[in-house]
């Protein structure tokens, strides 16, 4: 049987006079040509998300202290996103500096921005740094003396500690208070007098005003000479700013299992791998983040061990400074 068409063309005799004759016309088409079904409706590709806006948050301290800014970033549409790490810089240097990490340290009464940037998008905040309140000035970091890499157990060592105002000028008359991360390695007195108990290695802290000075120190048996430790990078006397690369070869009879590099109180490990262009030439390397570490003088220790537990090591000394424009100043202010 064929199919009925599902709408018919239909005339009807509505309404007949002498003078006309009115026609209903009803045209629906046939089932052949048309399908009545509703149309599914389409969604929408959403679009991905990108970065728009980054909006700066930094609270106003005084001179001579640190805060940390935070940012947030929004898309498009106005929503928050995550990004990656942003690079900080303020417009005034000399009033206030940015790390890597987003610590912001006042250096001088002022106002100044504090600039974020992810990418192509910029944000900035309103940084006031204001007047330190009247009386003696507050301890901004503290520096230990004489830094000893490694002493043997059963050996002394008389540390002496130097505070420090912002402007790097001794202060004097302030407490002291010193500790050991592991009193069975070594112990220190209310002097600082250090002592070396057993292998190992303990940071070393003095405590003034809330501000630590630390470095790490290893109690091991005497130093190898015939492991023989060189760092072509830094070189001595290297003004840094927030970071530091080491790079480091070390000769030895017997293999080297590991390489540590020792800064302002943090070790870290080194990568064995290709060092310089073209990759020929092999060694130890690492780059140290050096933004938590106060302003200040230090000596970057390099130590080898091989497999015997044998150790060489060598002391190069360094100035962790403001970073500024242009590159990072000393104290004298050359680059």
């Amino acid at each position: 049987m064929s199919a009925r068409p599902r709408c018919l063309v239909q005339h009807r005799r509505l309404l007949s006079t002498s003078a006309f004759t009115l026609t209903f016309l009803v045209a629906c088409g046939s089932a052949a040509g048309h399908n009545d079904a509703p149309t599914a409706p389409q969604t929408p590709v959403a679009q991905p998300q990108a970065l728009t806006t980054l909006s700066v948050m930094v609270a106003s301290v005084q001179v001579g202290q640190t805060t940390t800014a935070v940012i947030t970033a929004l898309d498009q549409h106005g929503a928050t996103m995550t990004v990656g790490v942003p690079g900080w810089t303020t417009s005034t240097p000399s009033i206030a500096t940015a790390s890597a990490s987003g610590v912001v340290t006042a250096i001088a009464t002022g106002q100044t921005m504090v600039i974020a940037r992810v990418g192509d998008v910029q944000g900035s905040a309103l940084f006031v740094v204001t007047p330190s309140p009247a009386g003696p000035a507050p301890v901004a970091f503290v520096t230990l003396s004489p830094f000893v890499a490694s002493i043997e157990p059963g050996r002394t060592l008389q540390l002496f500690v130097t505070p420090k105002d912002f402007a790097g000028n001794s202060l004097t008359g302030r407490e002291i208070s010193w500790t050991s991360s592991d009193t069975t390695i070594a112990r220190v007195s209310t002097s600082g007098l250090v002592h070396a108990l057993a292998t190992g290695t303990a940071i070393i802290e003095a405590i003034s005003e809330g501000k630590h000075g630390a470095f790490a120190l290893s109690v091991t048996a005497a130093i190898d000479t015939d492991i023989v430790v060189f760092i072509p990078i830094p070189v001595a006397h290297l003004v840094v700013g927030d970071t530091m690369t080491v790079i480091a070869t070390v000769q030895s009879p017997f293999p080297i299992i590991s390489v540590i590099a020792i800064a302002g109180g943090k070790q870290t490990p080194l990568r064995f791998g290709p060092i310089g262009g073209g990759g020929r030439a092999q060694g130890w390397s690492v780059t140290l983040d050096l933004s938590t570490i106060p302003i200040g003088p230090y000596d970057l220790v390099v130590v080898a061990t091989d497999v015997r537990e044998h150790r060489g090591l060598v002391t190069v000394p360094f100035e962790r400074n403001p970073k500024v424009s242009g590159g990072s100043k000393g104290p004298t202010g050359n680059k």
